[in-house]
């Protein structure tokens, strides 16, 4: 069994509520989104993918998934996707950090694996351990009275756990601190 082509898709994804803003006014309304697709000579495809939170964090993130195509597809044709530490290691040989780009090609290993033996991936990694894990909304840097309502939205969907930016802080904690809440 051998790896025959990589292919890489890359569309972008808009940002549920439109803009998304963060630290120094930065905003995000659509992330670019990376798919790696992993072919082989029998036929079945593994998928992989990379979607950051807008370019700020690492200049050009959203390309370090095409830049380390470029450098490891070639070098992953021909191996067994099934060996799937053997072609992590084989990535880490030639790009060095850049994790979150590895990661789809990582992926889609595993995608593939799981397909192969007709698993689920949490199964290949040792089983179910909780039926399910606290989802958590970043709280949004708006107004109070815009940030409240949004929190609220995201308390009536479901959600209990917020990321607090440190721009929002303070607001959140005035916001806490109310009796109603």
């Amino acid at each position: 069994m051998q790896i025959t082509q990589i292919r890489l898709y890359k569309t972008e994804l808009p940002y549920v509520g439109d803009t998304y803003v963060w630290g120094n006014n930065n905003t995000i309304s659509t992330a670019n989104a990376s798919v790696v697709v992993v072919d082989t000579d029998c036929g079945l495809q593994g998928c992989g993918e990379f979607t950051p939170c807008g370019e700020n964090y690492t200049v050009a993130h959203s390309e370090g998934v095409e830049a380390v195509a470029g450098l490891v597809a070639l070098k992953l044709l021909g191996e067994d996707p099934m060996q799937v530490a053997k072609n992590e290691g084989l990535v880490d040989s030639i790009v060095q950090v850049h994790g979150y780009a590895k990661a789809s090609f990582d992926a889609a290993c595993w995608d593939f694996l799981r397909k192969d033996l007709e698993v689920q991936v949490w199964m290949l990694l040792g089983g179910k351990l909780t039926d399910g894990a606290p989802m958590y909304r970043v709280a949004p840097q708006k107004k109070l009275n815009e940030t409240v309502a949004e929190l609220n939205d995201f308390r009536a969907a479901g959600y209990w756990k917020f990321q607090v930016k440190a721009g929002v802080l303070m607001m959140l904690c005035e916001w806490l601190a109310q009796p109603e809440i």
